[in-house]
């Protein structure tokens, strides 16, 4: 009887002891944050201790307070493990608190906190720099509250990605307006988009614009090649009723030109301009509303007059110009580090055909047109009347007959690049 109640209790022990054994045995892990406070989106180093080691790879859930899971690992017989996260960005000083889950084989201990304090936001101090290769460029930028808990490396980037320059903010510092420098070379011409970045995060408050450029001629008049070959160009400004009459004489001529076209114009008349572009012509931008460009002082407002009509001549056609003819020939350094920036080279002419003023005849407008013909020139003519369209077409003979080559801008600027080997 005695022996049935010993193993009638080992029965029990069984049942009951063990179980709660079992769960005594399991390991218990507890958090901990290696920093007190960073700036939020920073990372941080987060330790997790098991107190034994663990009998097999043990996978670790963890979250913090806003919401965002992580995970990391003991290995077996390893009682800590160490993974580095990035914080939640932030808008205003808070704490938030990372918590382990219970998993499979082990137990949450203790959690911790860390304090969060908002990024730096860095402004631009001007919308649009205008700089040059090859000299120092400095680009402003302005710190409104520095909210740095320790020194920071920023970077300039542009719309592509690249790292154009890098400077530190001390954590300590009072000053609010700070310098990117550097030497920018050939590479860096044209545009560029200006974001600043922070460990990989962009801090800009808002969007720089960096017209890089390049030394030489600020514009285009001529090009100097060898082969006889003439430029034929049309500004499409306020009259477009002769629209179909140049057409019908180019396409006789077999002659392709380039049609330089205001917004406004663009605006008001797509099926003519569908129509140049279905006849082999190249499409060119005359700005939007044919101001006097050299006399602006508003950068954005340059920027405005070449890239709208630029984004407008594109979604009607697919097409993006490539050429910028400034209205009036009115430009200055701005309109062509700005125009080359939007990708266009600035173009104006050898010889102007003067059919815009107030006496001009078929003759006249003829004489203009063919006066020294050399190599390389670029004829402007305007789409203004019948006496433009009559002077063009015999121009264009007597030019054939001399023994020129006629076409666009662009396939005079092709046959440079051939001849010269450069653009």
């Amino acid at each position: 009887m005695r022996t049935f109640l010993v193993v009638f209790l080992l029965a029990v022990l069984a049942v009951t002891v063990l179980p709660g054994a079992a769960t005594a045995a399991e390991s218990t892990v507890t958090l901990r944050i290696a920093e007190d406070a960073v700036n939020g989106g920073l990372p941080v180093s987060v330790v997790l201790t098991s107190d034994r080691p663990m009998p097999g790879d043990t996978e670790l859930l963890f979250a913090d307070s806003h919401g965002n899971a992580y995970t990391a690992t003991i290995n077996g017989g390893e009682t800590v493990t160490a993974v580095s996260i990035r914080t939640p960005a932030v808008s205003k000083h808070e704490t938030i608190t990372y918590t382990l889950s219970r998993g499979e084989g082990y137990q949450a201990g203790a959690a911790d906190e860390i304090a969060l304090y908002p990024l730096p936001q860095i402004g631009f101090y001007q919308s649009i720099y205008i700089r040059k290769v090859n000299s120092e460029c400095l680009i402003a930028v302005t710190l409104k509250r520095n909210t740095l808990l320790e020194d920071g490396e920023f970077e300039l980037r542009d719309q592509e990605g690249e790292t154009l320059a890098v400077l530190t903010i001390k954590a300590n510092t009072r000053l609010s307006q700070f310098y990117f420098k550097w030497t920018p070379d050939e590479t860096q011409q044209g545009r560029h988009d200006l974001s600043v970045w922070f460990h990989g995060m962009n801090v800009s408050a808002n969007e720089g614009y960096l017209a890089m450029a390049g030394g030489g001629p600020l514009v285009v008049r001529n090009y100097g090649v060898t082969e006889k070959f003439i430029a034929l160009s049309l500004d499409c400004a306020h009259q477009w009723a002769y629209i179909d009459e140049f057409l019908e004489m180019l396409d006789r001529q077999d002659v392709k030109v380039t049609f330089f076209m205001t917004g406004f114009g663009v605006e008001a008349h797509p099926d003519a301009v569908m129509r140049i572009l279905e006849h082999g012509h190249e499409l060119a931008n005359h700005s939007y509303w044919h101001y006097r460009m050299g006399e602006m002082d508003d950068l954005l407002a340059i920027r405005r007059e070449i890239r709208s009509v630029n984004d407008q001549i594109e979604a009607l056609t697919g097409v993006r110009p490539t050429l910028f003819r400034p209205p009036y020939g009115s430009y200055g350094k701005y309109v062509s580090a700005i125009s080359r920036a939007e990708g266009c080279e600035v173009i104006l002419w050898t010889n102007d055909a003067m059919d815009w003023v107030e006496d001009a005849t078929a003759d006249s407008i003829y004489r203009c047109i063919v006066r020294n013909p050399a190599p390389g020139n670029i004829i402007l003519a305007h789409i203004l009347n019948r006496d433009t369209v009559e002077a063009m077409d015999r121009a264009i003979a007597h030019f054939k007959e001399q023994g020129y080559r006629l076409g666009t801008v662009s396939a005079l600027a092709e046959l440079y690049q051939q001849e010269n080997g450069k653009d």
